[in-house]
């Protein structure tokens, strides 16, 4: 009998066995294990698979297999060998946002020039310049409100211009300066985005965002009598209502006290990861970026002049922390020379 175990990477929790109906030895253990391996199922050593009947497990997404037989060396039947199965070589993610020579020009100012990049499922990247460098730009191209001038924008697989409203059924956004309707309870405002973006299981979707921005108490409260710091939490819970495949964050907590910005950045650092959503921010708090942050994109006179890891990113500029390198950039924004240790 052959054991496989397939771990489904979106769902870690999810896991498919498959059996083979009776044992096998020789070439014929050789094909099942081929096949096995090329519709995506791991296998233990086959020499340890070739005698045993067995049973699967999957522990923090780490398959084992659980051999039950006649053992080696006791020669007990109950003994039972744990074998961790070698994990997959990893497979290439495709993005779920992918941008190509984006440009935007209102007459001869060019406000972003030929810009490039990707966000892969689960990726928080970080955008950073100074105002008017080009951020909010890109994100309203990325958002469909303004038509680039050059370029393409795909939401996974969709070119976000041939097909708008099916990219940005996968999308969604917030902002501080894009609050939402003040004379609407916050459940009537996520009662209307969840009919717009299709959320059919709304009810049970509502309890779940209202306990995550610990909004219960002012699910009846008209948004325009909440504080700022509130109504940016509940535009995050807007934000996540339909499990978007990319999510863009403009300062996303920029008018929260320090101790809900924590939480509020490790929401979504879980939501991120568990559902695999892609995440574009954009802060000029050096702090939180590196805190959340993967890897960062510095815009500067819309062009993105340096790209990396966030934490080690500031060395390979002579700079001791984020912030030095950002105030450097702003400084001398296209003299990367001058950056040079």
């Amino acid at each position: 009998m052959v054991l496989a175990v397939r771990v489904d990477r979106q769902e870690q929790e999810r896991v498919q066995l498959a059996v083979t109906p009776r044992p096998q030895r020789g070439a014929d253990l050789d094909r099942m294990v081929g096949r096995f391996e090329n519709e995506g199922l791991q296998t233990a050593p086959p020499m340890r698979i070739a005698t045993c009947v067995g049973m699967a497990w999957a522990f923090c997404g780490r398959p084992f297999v659980c051999q039950k037989g006649l053992h080696p060396c006791t020669g007990n039947p109950y003994d039972c060998i744990r074998t961790p199965m070698r994990s997959a070589a990893p497979t290439p993610q495709a993005p779920v946002l992918r941008v190509e020579d984006l440009s935007k020009h209102y007459g001869s100012v060019q406000a972003v020039k030929s810009i490039s990049f990707h966000v892969c499922p689960g990726e928080i990247v970080g955008l950073l310049g100074v105002n008017g460098a080009g951020k909010t730009t890109t994100i309203s191209m990325i958002l469909g409100v303004l038509e680039p001038t050059a370029g393409s924008i795909h939401i996974g697989s969709v070119d976000l211009l041939r097909h708008r409203s099916r990219a940005l059924s996968s999308t969604n956004f917030a902002a501080v300066y894009a609050p939402l309707p003040g004379n609407l309870t916050v459940y009537e405002n996520l009662r209307v985005f969840a009919l717009l973006y299709g959320v059919h299981d709304f009810p049970a979707r509502l309890q779940s965002i209202l306990d995550t921005f610990d909004l219960h108490r002012f699910r009846n409260t008209k948004c325009g009598l909440l504080s700022s710091g509130e109504q940016t939490r509940v535009g995050l819970a807007k934000a996540m209502l339909n499990r978007p495949c990319v999510l863009l964050l403009d300062e996303p907590t920029a008018s929260i006290d320090p101790a809900s910005a924590r939480d509020i950045r490790s929401t979504i650092r879980s939501f991120a990861a568990r559902t695999r959503t892609g995440v574009l921010w954009t802060s000029h708090n050096m702090y939180e970026v590196e805190e959340v942050c993967s890897r960062v994109m510095f815009l500067s006179q819309g062009e993105i002049i340096l790209e990396g890891d966030p934490r080690t990113l500031p060395a390979q500029y002579g700079k001791s922390t984020l912030e030095e390198l950002f105030i450097s950039v702003a400084r001398e924004p296209l003299d990367l020379g001058a950056l040079q240790p």
